[in-house]
This record gives structure tokens, sequence and C-alpha cells, in this order.
């Protein structure tokens, strides 16, 4: 944005308005969750199920429970 764009601006606004308006967005920013990284840890019962059927179904070619776990 050019020197006389940002002029206009702020012609049509005070100068307290557009602090206002930073000091808002600031605050909005710091309200939202921090996303942590990784994937999502599956649900507990989502696991025990997996973890039985793979118990009651050797067929499937698990060797080991780790395979489905984590």
């Amino acid at each position: 944005m050019s020197r006389a764009e940002i002029q206009r601006y702020v012609t049509i606004v005070s100068p307290e308005t557009i602090l206002r308006w930073h000091r808002d967005l600031i605050a909005k920013k710091r309200t939202f969750k921090q996303n942590s990284p990784g994937r999502p840890r599956i649900l507990q019962l989502i696991e025990e199920h997996v973890v039985r059927f793979a118990r009651e179904n050797s067929q499937w070619g698990l060797t080991k429970l780790e395979d489905v776990c984590h």
C-alpha cells in the first residue's frame, strides 16, 4: 500500500480507531487455540476395538499387536 493510499484512509478514521482495531486484532489472535503438532490421538474406544479385532482374527496377518496400536 502506498503512502498516498494510507493517507487517504487515515483521513477517514482517526488514529485512535486504527490503534483500537490493531489491539482488537492482536487480542483475537492470542485467544485462538494453538494447534499442537502431530496427528490427533485415536479415541480409546476405537483403539480397544481394533486390538480386539486383531486378536480375534489372526488370519489378518498381523504378527504383533503393536502393528495395530500406535
